[in-house]
């Protein structure tokens, strides 16, 4: 069998594409589009409100129920400066919006002393993907300890439920921290219901009060249970059992691993790497981004070239537990 261009279709705001069957899902600035196999019939178009400019980021469809989870975020004013506000958004098969997470008004997002609600974080919708079984994986990004992530989804006057961080291997974003350094959460939820399973938050701490920028970029799942992350980190990235050790890390790309609770399993860095991809299938991880020339290798398909940073890609394999 070859491959063969069946049709194509102009969409210059595109961001991201989905299966569903064989629908396609397209994501595009000023909406969510679902298309006929042959891509002639817009079976829908949906829309969401967001506070300011809308920013969606990424877009997942979840295997089983077929329900497609959006997440971004708007660029809204607090009636001072400018503010970021994060959302997620699911939609069913019909194309009806079925829950909406985050999305707070950003005149409240200010001291309680001035009659807001404390959550002076920036934060921002990242990239979704599609768990291993059925669930969906949610990456945002914090820009201060303050964010609405560590409030109930519905309700951010609220905190949020303590069994969503109950066994993860960061529970918070280290509130009170110094600056504005930037910290990142995973959510697992429910695509049905858009609830919060579970998550953790990933810092680099340089110390107890003073992150380092860490910042998870994507996501992808094994098997049930297991949530695999890949990002870019500035010095003290956590690890856990890394896959190279060294005396200094200046930053560069990690690969993290976490157990059904968010705990953590393994993390590591591949030293002066960019990783920005990951995809997980039958036992085996795929992670890309760009690496300088001195990142370590295993079994290269190629000489490192010459220029200064280059495509750089990984796979690894999943060991059986009597193999450990």
């Amino acid at each position: 069998d070859k491959l063969a261009v069946d049709w194509v279709r102009s969409a210059p705001d595109a961001i991201g594409v989905a299966f569903d069957g064989d629908d396609l899902l397209l994501l595009r600035k000023s909406g969510l589009e679902r298309l006929s196999p042959d891509g002639k019939v817009v079976r829908w178009f949906a829309h969401w409100s967001t506070y300011g400019d809308n920013r969606p980021s990424g877009m997942a469809v979840a295997r089983s129920s077929g329900v497609a989870a959006v997440i971004g975020y708007g660029m809204g004013h607090t009636g001072h400066e400018p503010y970021k506000v994060p959302y997620a958004v699911g939609f069913d098969r019909s194309g009806k919006q079925i829950w909406k997470l985050w999305n707070p008004d950003p005149k409240l997002e200010c001291g309680a002393e001035f009659g807001g609600n404390g959550l002076m974080a920036d934060t921002t919708g990242k990239s979704a993907a599609a768990g291993s079984n059925g669930e969906i994986l949610l990456t945002l990004y914090a820009d201060g300890g303050n964010s609405v992530c560590t409030r109930d989804p519905a309700d951010p006057s609220r905190p949020i439920a303590r069994t969503v961080f109950a066994g993860a291997f960061q529970p918070g974003p280290g509130y009170g921290f110094r600056g504005a350094s930037s910290t990142s959460v995973v959510f697992r939820i429910s695509p049905e219901r858009g609830e919060l399973l579970a998550g953790t938050w990933e810092c680099a701490w340089i110390n107890p009060a003073r992150a380092n920028s860490l910042r998870i970029v994507a996501s992808s799942s094994p098997r049930a249970g297991i949530t695999c992350v890949v990002g870019i980190s500035a010095a003290a990235c956590p690890v856990k059992a890394p896959w190279y050790t060294s005396a200094t890390y200046a930053g560069g790309g990690f690969l993290s691993v976490f157990d059904e609770k968010m705990g953590m399993i393994q993390s590591g860095y591949f030293p002066g790497s960019s990783l920005q991809s990951i995809d997980c299938r039958a036992g085996s991880t795929l992670i890309a981004g760009t690496a300088q020339a001195a990142t370590p290798t295993f079994r290269p398909m190629e000489p490192a070239g010459e220029g200064k940073r280059q495509a750089f890609f990984a796979l690894l394999r999943w060991k059986r537990a009597a193999d450990q």
